[in-house]
C-alpha cells in the first residue's frame, strides 16, 4: 500500500511537470470516455434496464397476424383473446388494451385526456396493486355494462387532491358519468402514458374475430418460458383456424417479451451507435498511446538510470501503468460530467418514436460502467508503451542522446501500426456517416404526394351520450367543418380519418364482386380511410382518373369509394377499375354491407412510413360512414397558434364541451418521418468528425515527432543539396504511407460489415461508390493537411544549425 501511495504521488508529479501532454491526453480520453458512457447509458436505459415492474422478464406481448407478415407483431381480436386466456396454460394472466383520448367535463375547463380501454386483469399482468379501490369486474367489461373508470396516481393527485373519497364518486367521461373504482400506483401509465382506464366492453356480435385492434399483454406463470408459450399459442392458432376458417385462416399467434416488443425496432440502430462510439474510444486510446510513445523518447534516460539503480522491469511497468491509470481516472471523472451533459442534450434531440426516452439518464450501473471503462482504457493505451519503454537500457539511452533518429525500428513500427488502426477506424466511421448523409438527403427529397405547407390538423371526438346516432354525428361533423371554413383567413377545411403519418390507422378486408369469393384467409386487405369531398383539393392530392366525392355522396345514396393507384395495380392489373363494385369490411357507424362502386383513382400517398411505398388504399365518403370522430385539415396562411385559437373559439360556440385533440401541423407530421434518421445521422456524424480530428492530430503528432528526431538527417540532406520539395515528399510520405494502409483496411472492413448499416439506409446501397470515393478523398486530404505543417517545418531546418547540434 505504501508503494502504491508513492507511485501515485510520483505519477501526479510527473503529470503536473508535463502539463501540455497531460492536458491533451486527458481531454482526448475524456471525450472518448464521455461519449461512450453517454451512448452506453442510452443503450442500457432502453434495451438493458428491466422494465419497472415486478418480475418484468415474465411480462410478454401476445399478438395475432398473418403468417406471411414480414413484421409479425400486432394486435388481437377479443374472441381470440378469450380463447388464449382460457387455453394457454403457460400464461398466468392476460389482458387487452388500446389507447385513445377521452373528453372530461365537470373538472374545470373541458379537457382531452389520454385514456386506455382495457379488459379486467391489466394490473395483475404487470404485478402492481392499486393504491385505492379495485380492478374492473367482468360485469363492467360486458357490452353496455356499468360505466367505470380507474384514475392514474397523478390525475388523482392533481384533480382530486389525493382524497380517499374520490373512489366511489363519478367522473364525466365522454359525456357520461363513470364511477371511479380505483387509483393506479405512481408511475404506472401503460399503455401510452394513459391517465385514465375504462373497460373496453367489446361487442363480439358486431366486432368479432375479424375485428383486430387491441394489444395483448400477459404474464408467464412461474417457471414458464417464452418458448413454451409460443408452442402453446402455435397449437391454439391451428385449432382456431379449423374452428373459425373465415377469420383465422392463415393467422398465427406469437409472443415475445414486452421489453423486446417495445424496443425491438431500435435495437439494431442503438447497438450500431454503441459500436461506433466504441471505435471513437479506440481511436482516442490509440492517440494517447502514440503520445506516450513520443513522450517516452524523452524519458529514456530517466528510465535507464532507474533501471541501473535497481528498478526491475516489473517495477518500471508498475510505475508507468500507475501514471496511465491516474490519467484514465481523471479523464473518467471528466467523462462522466461530459456524459451527463451529452445525455441531457440527447434527451431533447431524441425522436418521439424512441422508446423509454423519458427514462434516459445516468444511474449507478452507468457510473460503474464509466469506472470500468476508465480502467480498461488505461490498459488499452498504456500497456504496450509501458512494456516497450521498460526495455530501455542505459547504453541505448546514451547512444541515442546525441542525435535523434526517430527511435528504434520496433518503436517506429509500433507508432505506424497505431496510426494504421486509427485511420482504418476513422474511415469506417466516416463511411458510415457518409452513407447516412446520402440516405438522409434522398429521404428529405421524397415526394409525400401531398402538400403539407400551411395546413394544420386536429381531431374531434363526439361523445356517444350527446351524439347517439350516426346521422347526428355525421351532421355535427359537417356543420363544424362549414363553421371552421367561415373563419376569416381560412382557405379550406377538409375531413380525413387517418391522415398521413398520424397515429390513426385502419386496415380493412374487401372483395371484388365481379370475381368469385376468395377462400378464407386469402381475401385482399387494404388501408382504409374516410375523407370528404374537400380532402383531395385541400391536401393537394392528385385525382388521376374518374371523379372525386361530391356533396351528393351521402348516406342513402349509392355508396362510392376511391382507390389509390397502388390498389389498382395490385388488384386490377390491365383492367379499368372505375365502375367496378366491391364489398368493404369496415363501415364504422352506418350499416355497410351494400356494394360500393369505385368512382375514381387517386395518387399514392404513403400513410405510415415515408421510406416505404404507399399501400393499397380505399377511401370512403365521410357522409356515408357515420364516424363519430374525425380529423380536420385547415388550409390557411395564419400561424398554427392563430389557427387553433380561432378554431377553439368557433368550436366553443358550437359545443363548449368538445376539446381539440392531436393538434399538429402537417409539416410536423412529415417531419416525424425524418426525426429518427436525423438523430442517428447527427450522432454518427459527430463520432466520425471526432474520429477524423483525432486521426489528424495523431498523424500530425507522429510526423512532427519524426521531423524533430530526424533534424540531423534532414540537415545533412539539405547540406548535400537536397531541395525543399524532396524533403517535403520525404516527410509527407512518413504520414501518408501508414494512412494509405489504414484507408485500405478501413474500406475492406466497411465492405465486410456493410449489412450492419444497410437497415438504416434509404435508397442508398451500403457500398455506394460516390460515398466511398468522397470519404477516401476527404480522409487523405486530412492526412495531407496534418503532414503539411511538419513538412513545412522540415524545409526550414538550417543545415549548419543541424550539424552544430550533432
Amino acid at each position: 500500500m505504501n508503494r502504491l501511495f508513492q507511485d501515485t504521488r510520483f505519477a501526479l508529479r510527473v503529470l503536473l511537470a508535463r502539463r501540455g501532454f497531460s492536458t491533451v491526453a486527458i481531454i482526448t480520453l475524456a471525450l472518448g470516455i464521455g461519449i461512450t458512457t453517454a451512448i452506453f447509458s442510452i443503450v442500457y436505459s432502453i434495451l438493458l434496464r428491466p422494465l419497472p415492474y415486478p418480475d418484468a422478464d415474465r411480462i410478454v406481448a401476445v399478438w395475432e397476424t398473418r403468417r406471411t407478415d414480414p413484421q409479425p407483431r400486432g394486435s388481437m381480436s377479443h374472441p381470440n383473446y378469450l380463447d388464449v386466456k382460457a387455453k394457454v396454460g403457460s400464461l398466468e394472466s392476460i389482458a387487452l388494451a388500446t389507447t385513445g383520448n377521452a373528453t372530461i367535463t365537470g373538472l374545470g375547463a373541458t379537457a382531452s385526456v389520454p385514456t386506455a380501454s382495457v379488459t379486467p386483469g391489466l394490473f395483475d399482468v404487470f404485478g402492481v396493486n392499486l393504491v385505492l379501490g379495485r380492478d374492473f369486474t367482468e360485469d363492467e367489461d360486458r357490452p353496455n355494462g356499468p360505466k367505470a373508470v380507474i384514475l392514474s396516481h397523478e390525475y388523482w393527485r392533481t384533480k382530486f387532491g389525493a382524497r380517499g373519497d374520490a373512489v366511489g364518486s363519478t367522473l364525466q367521461v365522454n359525456g357520461a358519468p363513470h364511477r371511479i373504482v380505483g387509483v393506479a400506483p405512481p408511475s404506472f401509465d401503460y399503455p401510452g402514458n394513459s391517465e385514465l382506464w375504462i373497460p373496453a366492453q367489446n361487442d363480439d356480435q358486431s366486432c368479432g374475430r375479424s375485428c383486430v385492434y387491441m394489444s395483448a399483454v400477459g404474464r408467464l406463470r412461474a417457471g414458464a418460458t417464452v418458448e413454451q408459450a409460443g408452442t402453446e399459442l402455435a397449437t391454439l392458432a391451428q385449432q382456431l383456424e379449423q374452428l373459425y376458417p373465415k377469420a383465422n385462416t392463415d393467422r398465427m399467434l406469437g409472443v415475445t417479451t414486452l421489453q423486446h416488443s417495445i424496443t425491438g425496432d431500435v435495437q439494431k440502430a442503438l447497438y450500431i451507435l454503441l459500436a461506433a462510439v466504441g471505435m471513437v474510444l479506440l481511436i482516442a486510446c490509440a492517440n494517447v498511446a502514440n503520445l506516450l510513445l513520443v513522450r517516452g523518447a524523452g524519458r529514456r534516460a530517466e528510465l535507464a538510470v532507474r533501471s541501473v539503480l535497481g528498478a526491475g522491469r516489473r517495477r518500471l511497468v508498475t510505475q508507468l501503468m500507475t501514471e496511465n491509470l491516474l490519467l484514465a481516472i481523471i479523464a473518467g471523472g471528466l467523462g462522466v460530467v461530459l456524459a451527463i451533459w451529452i445525455v441531457a442534450g440527447l434527451r431533447s434531440l431524441a425522436p418521439a418514436s424512441l422508446p423509454r426516452a423519458d427514462e434516459l439518464g445516468l444511474d449507478g450501473a452507468t457510473v460503474i460502467f464509466a469506472i470500468a471503462l476508465a480502467a480498461v482504457t488505461a490498459l488499452l493505451f498504456g500497456l504496450a508503451p509501458a512494456l516497450q519503454l521498460s526495455r530501455i537500457s542505459l547504453a541505448e539511452s546514451i547512444r541515442g542522446a546525441g542525435r535523434g533518429t526517430g527511435g528504434g525500428s520496433q518503436r517506429q513500427f509500433g507508432r505506424s501500426a497505431i496510426l494504421v488502426a486509427e485511420v482504418a477506424l476513422s474511415i469506417m466511421l466516416l463511411l458510415g456517416a457518409g452513407l447516412l448523409l446520402r440516405s438522409f438527403g434522398r429521404l428529405t427529397n421524397v415526394d409525400p404526394h401531398f402538400d403539407p405547407e400551411n395546413r394544420y390538423t386536429f381531431t374531434i371526438t363526439l361523445p356517444d351520450a350527446a351524439y347517439p346516432t350516426p346521422e347526428r354525428a355525421t351532421g355535427a361533423i359537417l356543420s363544424m367543418r362549414d363553421a371552421f371554413r367561415a373563419i376569416p383567413g381560412v382557405e379550406n377545411v377538409a375531413l380525413g380519418l387517418g391522415l398521413p403519418f398520424s397515429d390513426i390507422r385502419f386496415v380493412s378486408s374487401f372483395r371484388r364482386l365481379d370475381k368469385p369469393e376468395p377462400a378464407p384467409g386469402e381475401g385482399p386487405v387494404a388501408e382504409f380511410d374516410v375523407i370528404d369531398e374537400n380532402y383531395l383539393r385541400t391536401m393537394n392530392i392528385a385525382l388521376l382518373r374518374g371523379r372525386d366525392f361530391s356533396a351528393q355522396d351521402r348516406y342513402g345514396a349509392p355508396a362510392a369509394v376511391l382507390i389509390n393507384q397502388q390498389l389498382a395495380n395490385e388488384y386490377y392489373p390491365g383492367e379499368d377499375p372505375i365502375g367496378k363494385t366491391v364489398y368493404v369490411g369496415v363501415g364504422l357507424g352506418f350499416p355497410h354491407k351494400e356494394p360500393r362502386t369505385i368512382v375514381g383513382i387517386v395518387d399514392d400517398v404513403p400513410q405510415t412510413d415515408l421510406q416505404q411505398p404507399a399501400s393499397a388504399t380505399i377511401y370512403t365518403s365521410q357522409a356515408q360512414v357515420g364516424a363519430s370522430f374525425m380529423s380536420f385539415v385547415v388550409q390557411t396562411r395564419m400561424t398554427e397558434q392563430q389557427t387553433l385559437s380561432a378554431v377553439r373559439r368557433q368550436l366553443a360556440a358550437i359545443d363548449p364541451d368538445l376539446p381539440l385533440e392531436l393538434t399538429s401541423s402537417m409539416t410536423a407530421l412529415v417531419d416525424t418521418q425524418l426525426a429518427a434518421p436525423r438523430f442517428y445521422l447527427a450522432l454518427i456524424s459527430l463520432f466520425a468528425a471526432l474520429a477524423a480530428v483525432l486521426a489528424g492530430i495523431g498523424i500530425y503528432g507522429v510526423v512532427a515527432y519524426l521531423v524533430a528526431h530526424r533534424k540531423h538527417e534532414i540537415g545533412v540532406r539539405m547540406a548535400l543539396g537536397a531541395r525543399a520539395p524532396t524533403v517535403v515528399q520525404l516527410v509527407v510520405w512518413q504520414g501518408l504511407k501508414p494512412a494509405l494502409i489504414g484507408v485500405a483496411i478501413g474500406i475492406a472492413g466497411a465492405l465486410a460489415t456493410a449489412r450492419v448499416i444497410a437497415s438504416l439506409l434509404f435508397e442508398t446501397p451500403p457500398n455506394d461508390a460516390v460515398t466511398f470515393v468522397g470519404v477516401t478523398a476527404l480522409l487523405i486530404s486530412i492526412v495531407l493537411v496534418a503532414c503539411a505543417v511538419p513538412a513545412w517545418r522540415a524545409t526550414r531546418v538550417a543545415p549548419a544549425s543541424a550539424l552544430r547540434a550533432d
